[in-house]
């Protein structure tokens, strides 16, 4: 018997005029309402136990999104890759927040929305679809970079100072010195380390994705462009 969509309820209320159910949380509600509350990894840990057989594939695939954007803002690409694959996230979104590989597929100025109506009937932008509410989880930045740089600023700023204050306590020349304005999660020598190795990750990810995506068969044009993006030098 094929499972039904519906939700199943034991307790039923009989009125002169209605029936009443007490249905419990739907898995997408409890997900959700865990990830409002920032606990991501108790969210994780509930998908996870779900039985896939008896819950619908878009719900899953849904909810896979959700976190896998989550992970993403945190910087926690490796956390996201599995979460992305089994969310069947086109992948044309996590290239787009890539900026050196989108003038070898898209043109200079390629964006996912239009900025405006007037530019619905050029070709800078892509259409791509995406489950509604996962926009609500995506990362406001645009792209990977001023993803990092925002979570390093969020993690470690104030406690570290700029590169312009670690300078003038050296008693370095004033025209060595770089604007005030520069972050020092920006030009501190351990937040740049840090912010080489977060874009690697990244890069990772993203070929991880692509890979898994090429492998299971995706859309001939999509298969094209996942091989490019696969072998696009860094």
């Amino acid at each position: 018997m094929r499972n039904s969509s519906y939700l199943r309820s034991s307790v039923l209320i009989f009125g002169g005029a209605s029936t009443r159910a007490l249905l419990s949380s739907t898995l997408i509600a409890q997900v959700e309402s865990l990830l409002e509350n920032g606990r991501l990894v108790d969210a994780e840990a509930l998908l996870d136990g779900a039985a896939v057989g008896s819950t619908d594939p878009d719900i899953l695939r849904y909810l896979h999104q959700c976190i896998a954007f989550k992970y993403l803002g945190q910087t926690s690409f490796r956390d996201a890759t599995q979460h992305f694959v089994k969310g069947a996230i086109d992948p044309r979104i996590l290239i787009s927040y890539f900026e050196e590989l989108r003038p070898a597929l898209y043109g200079e100025d390629f964006s996912l929305v239009p900025a405006s109506p007037q530019e619905q009937a050029g070709d800078d932008y892509v259409d791509v679809e995406i489950y509604a509410g996962v926009r609500q989880y995506m990362p406001r930045e645009t792209n990977v970079d001023d993803i990092i740089a925002a979570n390093l600023v969020r993690n470690y700023s104030p406690h570290l100072r700029s590169k312009a204050h670690l300078d003038d306590a050296m008693n370095v020349p004033d025209d060595t010195v770089p604007s005030s304005s520069v972050s020092g999660t920006r030009t501190h020598p351990a937040t740049i380390a840090m912010r080489e190795g977060l874009r690697e990750q990244g890069r990772e990810m993203l070929a991880g994705i692509l890979n898994a995506f090429v492998a299971g068969g995706g859309e001939t044009w999509s298969s094209g462009v996942a091989r490019v993006c696969i072998s696009f030098p860094g």
